[in-house]
């Protein structure tokens, strides 16, 4: 017998949708009064392209030598790091949030302690290397930043390190993280050592400062649906972009439901019409599923 649990997930699903395509007939409409771009042709409007398989490379990049399965992979990770057998890790990894994490109300501060000290947390970090929907996102930052000749490029809201270890195996040979825990970028760092690749700087957001000019790339990927601080972020990032610098940032919709009452963040209206006063029109505008990726220069530059 199915319970009654799909009619609300099905609920929570189609208002996010609902939501989503409501911030961005905004948002393009923003853009295309800020960039002057043709108000029936949208050219900047495009489908995701990606140079690589988006998931099997991904998986490549993200796989310890020796494994041929991520989830494998992740597990053995996780058993390592944290001290617990092989069955103990693939547990955690697959074990849901706890309850707390559905409590009624959340606002930013609830959100960033949940994120600094429970350890759940760093489990789901983990885990979303092997249930990512949006690849083609990750593929496509890594384009944007090959393409720009980026050398040094910082994941803001970098998470465990899934996407800086993605863009160090794609190339770019100067890495940085940067998010809200400290305990999450230790677990990052200690997952480039166990990679031998070369340590990442990292910088934890409200105690330290990005530095000025001095980044080629920023990605803000899947961050402002839990950051409602968006234009500090857009400032920040602003400012430690390098001139000729790209911003690769994405967003959908930030509607929490039963489940995942942390999406404190903003509509996507909100982010993409901040970008777009700091940074200009964006270079370029890209369909991924029920995401939308734009790519701004730091310089404000619109081709």
């Amino acid at each position: 017998m199915i319970g009654s649990g799909w009619r609300t997930r099905l609920a929570d699903a189609r208002a996010r949708r609902a939501a989503l395509r409501g911030d961005l007939a905004g948002a393009l409409e923003h853009f295309r009064r800020a960039a002057e771009l043709d108000p029936d042709g949208m050219s900047r409007w495009t489908a995701a392209t990606v140079s690589v398989d988006s998931k099997s490379e991904w998986q490549r990049a993200l796989r310890l030598p020796g494994f041929e399965d991520l989830r494998a992979s992740l597990a053995c990770e996780a058993a390592e790091y944290f001290s617990l057998s092989e069955e103990e890790a693939r547990a955690a990894l697959e074990a849901p949030l706890p309850a707390e994490w559905a409590q009624d109300r959340y606002d930013a501060a609830d959100v960033r302690e949940l994120f600094a000290r429970d350890r759940a947390f760093l489990f789901a970090n983990l885990r979303v290397a092997a249930t990512d929907k949006h690849l083609a996102c990750r593929s496509l930052a890594a384009d944007v930043f090959a393409r720009a000749g980026a050398k040094r490029v910082l994941d803001y809201g970098s998470g465990v390190g899934n996407m800086a270890v993605y863009f160090s195996r794609r190339g770019i040979p100067e890495v940085a993280c940067a998010d809200v825990s400290k305990p999450i970028l230790e677990l990052g760092t200690w997952r480039f050592e166990r990679r031998g690749l070369a340590k990442p700087e990292s910088y934890v957001l409200g105690e330290s400062s990005l530095p000025e000019a001095s980044f080629d790339g920023i990605s803000i990927l899947d961050v402002f649906e839990v950051a409602p601080e968006v234009e500090a972020i857009l400032d920040e990032s602003r400012s430690a972009l390098r001139a000729g610098g790209r911003l690769v940032l994405s967003v959908g919709s930030a509607c929490a439901s039963a489940e995942r009452r942390w999406l404190v963040g903003r509509p996507s209206a909100d982010v993409l019409a901040a970008a777009a006063v700091r940074f200009g029109g964006p270079l370029e505008i890209h369909r991924v599923r029920h995401r939308v990726v734009c790519v701004f220069a730091a310089d404000g530059q619109v081709p």
